[in-house]
């Protein structure tokens, strides 16, 4: 990734080593937790085209930051339902390039660019999707609609898939 981003001229910072699960001192240093990263950001991407479920999409969407993904398969099955606005990727992978990275197809990624920009420079546009992207979250995954969903179970009143959450 080092080298991609050096041969297009982006800069790149690596801070992985300073964000771990929670705030304190390592080896003389701050260590900032994951949530110190979201206030400091404009934008979540979340590029992987394998996933497990999705929970680092649902924490960018609880922190109210913009999110581009690539439409990995759990997504398409669980969480796309949801209708978040997000910058999307599509879900069609490109070719391997010739450091073995995986590539989207070109017109993907012009009109992921153009959704990032869009968002970065129109704070109407960009608050709009994130308070939408926010209630959604709220009604689907918050823990007030898990209490709903674990009630209605206990009461018997939900079958096992029919949540429809």
């Amino acid at each position: 990734m080092r080298e991609k981003a050096a041969e297009l001229g982006v800069e790149m910072i690596w801070c992985g080593d300073r964000v771990k699960h929670g705030r304190g001192m390592e080896n003389g240093q701050k260590v900032y937790s994951l949530w110190d990263s979201y206030a400091a950001a404009d934008f979540v991407t979340y590029p992987s085209y394998w996933e497990g479920w999705g929970n680092q999409l649902i924490e960018a969407v609880f922190a109210k930051l913009p999110v581009l993904l690539f439409e990995y398969p759990v997504y398409v099955s669980d969480l796309r339902s949801a209708g978040f606005e997000v910058v999307s990727l599509g879900e069609e992978l490109g070719p391997r390039d010739a450091r073995d990275l995986v590539t989207v197809p070109a017109a993907a990624v012009a009109s992921a660019a153009a959704g990032v920009i869009r968002f970065l420079q129109d704070g109407s546009a960009r608050e709009a999707a994130v308070e939408h992207n926010f209630a959604e979250a709220q009604k689907r995954y918050s823990y007030e609609a898990l209490e709903t969903i674990i009630r209605e179970l206990l009461a018997g009143r939900l079958q096992r898939g029919q949540s429809g959450r």
